[in-house]
């Protein structure tokens, strides 16, 4: 199954020279691997090629789609961005697609699947608190976890694992939340089962569907 990944960027004035710097962070078991971005906002970013671990002994292929955006000064960016990270075998991927509020200087835990867990951190500083419309979504399915952070009202894509064990979790949360629940509509591929459904979430809920999936959201 494919999927197509589409970054759209609204070009704000007052901020549209501002340089900012986004730090991403994989970590794999032991191994860590960092790639800090540079952009403006309002502008597209891109990278494509090798990250070395911290610790030099190893190298992941890693391609960063991103664009970061801010709706008033004074207020949280958005990151819409789209991260692939390929190895350490061939065929094993970890590719998620998310939007989040990002305050500077504030560490946000983006995903987890297939023993790689991505952070993302916008660099500087801030007296704002942690932006509070990300949502973060997990999913059970059998002996495997996943999650995915991403804004309320926007969708997330995240795709990881190897031949033959790849996991699919494609999310959708609505805005506003009626009767302080969110509309989930998700799509999930894993252990040879599919499901596609709709659940009402509020933080701390968790259903499980007919096929076996729990969906939760923190």
């Amino acid at each position: 199954m494919k999927y197509a990944f589409t970054l759209a960027a609204l070009l704000l004035p007052y901020s549209a020279f501002a340089a900012k710097t986004v730090e991403i962070r994989v970590a794999e078991g032991e191994q860590l691997f960092v790639l800090q971005q540079e952009m403006e906002v309002g502008a597209q970013a891109s990278f494509v090629g090798p990250v070395d671990s911290a610790d030099g002994e190893a190298r992941r292929k890693m391609i960063f789609n991103a664009v970061l955006t801010r709706e008033k000064k004074g207020g949280p960016y958005e990151l819409q961005y789209q991260i692939e990270v390929q190895g350490p075998a061939s065929g094993q991927v970890f590719q998620t697609q998310s939007a989040v509020a990002m305050v500077p200087g504030k560490k946000l835990v983006a995903a987890k699947a297939a023993g790689k867990t991505l952070t993302l951190k916008l660099l500087g500083k801030s007296k704002e608190p942690e932006a509070a419309d990300n949502l973060r979504l997990t999913l059970k399915a059998g002996e495997k976890r996943a999650e995915q952070l991403v804004r309320a009202g926007s969708q997330a894509n995240l795709v990881a694992g190897g031949k033959g064990s790849t996991m699919i979790f494609n999310v959708v949360i609505g805005t506003p939340p009626e009767a302080g629940k969110f509309s989930v509509q998700y799509q999930v591929e894993a252990n040879g089962r599919q499901a596609q459904n709709e659940a009402m979430l509020a933080p701390g809920d968790a259903k499980k569907d007919a096929q076996g999936f729990v969906i939760g959201m923190e």
